[in-house]
């Protein structure tokens, strides 16, 4: 038996305790643990509880779950304060017990903020700059319905060597404050720096700890943010939510799609709306092309909005299988999804391509229309789930030809050639090249 032990010790690197307990079927080591048949739990929905503003709601899957644990992200600048500002007032109000940890900022720029924005239940908030993790999770487990941690690399454990924001402290204090939320039943709610890719900073594992993150998203020079699920274990990742941000705070859009196309002009080269999914949402957005001669021995591509590779691949797509003389090896290419969106479902595919032949030829897409389908690296054009719902949204904002994959659309296509000739105008703005 002691040999036995001594195998399964060394091979799977378990204490000699536990190896025993392997080898005695529990023994003198500690007990099996308990187990429960998955039939006997009850698999109703959470309970949840409205975080104020509809459009995060929307995002976390119909509220906020109670002793859940989220992250929030996003660059500086992008809203993160006022929309937490906002939730806190939100909750006070409706008689949640809540708690700011406040270690980026004092107690007077909140107030601050706070009286800016019009809050007027900033009184009921309890607010603390102690950012001991003991203290904090202490206090948390007082008896709070909600809390903010603001933000994360700021919160440090006494009991451990290290600087704040380091991997190891920000590790343990992660851990610390995930257990507290479950033990307590008090959410959490805990602020994340990102770098400078716009990525969650610090240790990737603490998105593995956390229930849900959240990245709030926009330029501080742009009016609208997109608030997003990177990870939900109680709802969608694919949902979106969209703000305003205004002198009064984050105001929620209710109609996103009137937002995308504000500023979409018509007759314009380069230019092609294309209806997408959001979760259940759907959403037209406008793809923006531009293809100008280079003077480079290698052309230039950017693209903002939609992942670099796939625009290239869909050049290569565009050169070799839509049988129109783009002269694409000659231009640079630039690709912009408006109003800061980022795509990356295949159903965009289409509206890329279309886009940039109208760029290089000078062509104008057909008036009120619009574009949907993936590309396939043989020219062909597939259909695309929630085809219904694209089609409906297009036609409430006055688009009346779809040009989309085959049983899709108003005008069903099988290949990139036939939809190039479908949704571009005969004759160019300017000629830029021709069609073969």
């Amino acid at each position: 038996m002691e040999e036995r032990v001594a195998i399964v010790s060394a091979g799977s690197g378990l204490s000699k305790g536990a190896a025993k307990g392997i080898a005695k079927g529990g023994g003198n080591a500690s007990a099996p643990a308990q187990v429960s048949k998955l039939s006997e739990h009850d698999a109703a929905e959470y309970p949840r509880f409205s975080a104020g503003l509809g459009e995060v709601n929307r995002v976390l899957g119909g509220g906020i779950v109670p002793g859940s644990a989220i992250v929030l992200s996003g660059l500086p600048g992008s809203g993160k304060s006022t929309m937490m500002s906002s939730t806190c007032d939100f909750l006070a109000g409706d008689g949640k017990r809540v708690l700011y940890v406040a270690g980026e900022e004092s107690a007077q720029q909140i107030r601050l903020r706070t009286d800016r924005l019009g809050l007027n239940n900033s009184g009921q908030i309890d607010i603390t700059s102690d950012c001991e993790v003991g203290a904090v999770c202490a206090r948390i487990a007082s008896g709070y319905d909600f809390a903010v941690i603001d933000s994360i690399q700021t919160v440090w454990d006494g009991e451990l060597t290290g600087a704040p924001g380091s991997v190891s402290i920000v590790k343990s204090v992660g851990q610390a404050l995930v257990r507290t939320a479950k033990e307590s039943g008090c959410s959490v709610l805990i602020v994340g720096h990102v770098n400078k890719d716009g990525n969650l900073a610090g240790p990737r594992h603490m998105e593995h700890m956390v229930d849900a993150v959240l990245e709030l998203g926009g330029e501080r020079t742009e009016a609208y943010r997109i608030l997003r699920a990177q990870k939900n274990r109680f709802g969608a990742t694919d949902e979106i939510g969209v703000f305003e941000m205004t002198g009064q705070g984050l105001i929620e859009v209710e109609d996103p799609t009137a937002m995308f196309l504000a500023e979409h002009g018509e007759k314009t080269s380069g230019s092609v709306v294309c209806p997408t999914m959001e979760g259940t949402r759907p959403l037209l957005i406008e793809t923006q092309a531009l293809a100008s001669p280079t003077h480079m021995p290698t052309p230039m591509r950017r693209a903002r909005g939609v992942d670099k590779n796939r625009l290239d691949m869909l050049l290569a797509v565009l050169g070799q299988r839509s049988g129109w003389n783009l002269k694409l090896g000659t231009r640079d290419v630039y690709l912009n999804i408006s109003g800061g969106m980022k795509i990356e479902e295949p159903a965009v595919d289409l509206a890329v391509c279309v886009a940039v032949a109208s760029a290089a030829t000078g062509r104008p897409v057909k008036s009120k229309l619009a574009v949907f389908g993936e590309v396939s690296l043989l020219g062909e054009v597939r259909p695309v789930q929630g085809a219904d719902r694209r089609v409906s949204e297009a036609k409430r904002m006055g688009f009346t030809t779809i040009v989309a994959g085959p049983g899709q659309g108003t005008k069903s296509v099988k290949t990139l050639k036939a939809a190039l000739n479908e949704a571009l105008e005969r004759e160019p703005v300017s000629p830029i090249a021709e069609e073969e």
